[in-house]
């Protein structure tokens, strides 16, 4: 039997100075709410008696995969991560314990059962269905295995339990179907665009995102404070309701180092704008990221260039940049991944293979890999390019 505090201490309504916590029961298989009441002070011992001690090796994935929730939620009280991501981590998590692996649901393996090889059938599961179900879309696979590799690593800090010595989705990015959405303008393409007779303030916007990899919501939400000297200052995001928000994990709230190029211009846009009286950085008749979207698209549309829209240009950022040479610490940097996330090599491998260049994406990929160090004491992640041959 294994349990599990996924809330917290909450004072009792009914009695000044008592406090109670709700927590699940596993029996069989089956989860049972119960609450315990007492002293704060007692119930914060016990909560942490739940996560320390209760767990074994015996436990189910998809009962262990509770304490990983609940660190996500802790992670949300803490202005780590957002309501949104935790709300899809848990659906991604439901995702990978339906997964069929060697005849039976990838939940009900016991975590001290957890080798590399079943991790690797976890990935060609994963694969599998991403392949056959048309619902199942690339970009919902992509996550669920980010969030994959996420519980992966947990496995590894938890070793003792788990066996796992280190995470094995470090060697895999995902093979994707032929109508993978990722997509990113050559450099020839973006020069044609640029060149147009666009409106103009909306092809200098195509320039900056295409310059930074900033996320649609992320450049909406950039305020005149947050443009000191070259720098930018990610802090937030423009939510859909038009306000702002925390960016979407802790990783997105980052500085970038404009070109001097760049600087100049946004300089000079800024001239441009200096009567209109608001906070915003960059001014748009509508503040939405349908709208951004909407006039990106049109003009690449305008100037005879396949229909891109704002977030293949943060596609092109990181395509070109490893095209250059930089690590990969530092464009997941500045994209806002996280170190340890194989979404950066992801990206890159999707949108060469879009491009009938996958071998060459696999050999540009190894050498920054061999050479790549993070300063953190590891270094970036390994891909394998067995299904790239």
């Amino acid at each position: 039997m294994a349990r599990f505090a996924e809330f917290e201490i909450q004072p009792d309504k009914k009695k000044s100075g008592r406090f109670y916590i709700n927590y699940y029961v596993y029996v069989d298989g089956k989860r049972v709410r119960r609450q315990k009441y007492g002293k704060k002070s007692d119930l914060i011992q016990f909560r942490k008696s739940l996560d320390d001690n209760t767990v074994s090796s015996s436990t189910t994935v998809e009962e262990w995969s509770s304490v990983w929730k609940k660190r996500r939620e802790v992670e949300v009280k803490g202005g780590k991560i957002s309501d949104d991501t935790l709300t899809t981590n848990k659906q991604h998590i439901n995702h990978i314990n339906e997964l069929i692996v060697r005849s039976k649901r990838f939940g009900d393996f016991e975590i001290g059962t957890l080798s590399t090889s079943i991790v690797d059938d976890v990935v060609v599961a994963l694969e599998e269905k991403t392949q056959t179900e048309n619902r199942f879309k690339q970009r919902t696979a992509e996550k669920v295995f980010n969030t994959f590799s996420q519980i992966c690593s947990y496995a590894v800090i938890k070793r003792d339990l788990t066996g796992l010595e280190y995470n094995p989705t470090h060697e895999f990015t995902i093979a994707v179907n032929d109508k993978a959405d990722k997509q990113a303008p050559t450099p020839k393409e973006l020069q044609q665009v640029l060149a147009s007779g666009f409106i103009a303030d909306y092809l200098f916007y195509i320039e900056f995102i295409s310059e930074t990899g900033l996320r649609a919501a992320e450049f909406l939400g950039l305020l005149k404070s947050d443009f000191e000297g070259n720098v930018i200052h990610i802090t937030k995001s423009l939510k859909k309701d038009g306000s702002l928000s925390d960016p979407k994990t802790k990783y997105s709230i980052r500085d970038i180092t404009l070109s001097d190029s760049l600087t100049k211009k946004l300089n000079y846009y800024l001239l441009r704008k200096s009567n209109i009286n608001n906070d915003w950085l960059f001014q748009v008749e509508y503040r939405t990221t349908d709208s951004l979207y909407y006039y990106v698209q049109k003009a690449f549309v305008s100037a005879g260039v396949k229909k891109y829209d704002v977030h293949s240009l943060r596609h092109y950022y990181i395509t070109e940049q490893i095209e250059l040479g930089t690590p990969l610490h530092d464009i997941k940097r500045v994209v806002g991944h996280a170190p340890n996330s194989n979404q950066t090599q992801a990206t890159y491998f999707t949108v060469r293979k879009n491009q009938k260049r996958d071998r060459l994406a696999a050999e540009k990929i190894n050498k920054l890999t061999d050479r790549s160090s993070n300063g953190l004491g590891f270094t970036d992640d390994k891909i394998s390019q067995q299904q790239y041959r």
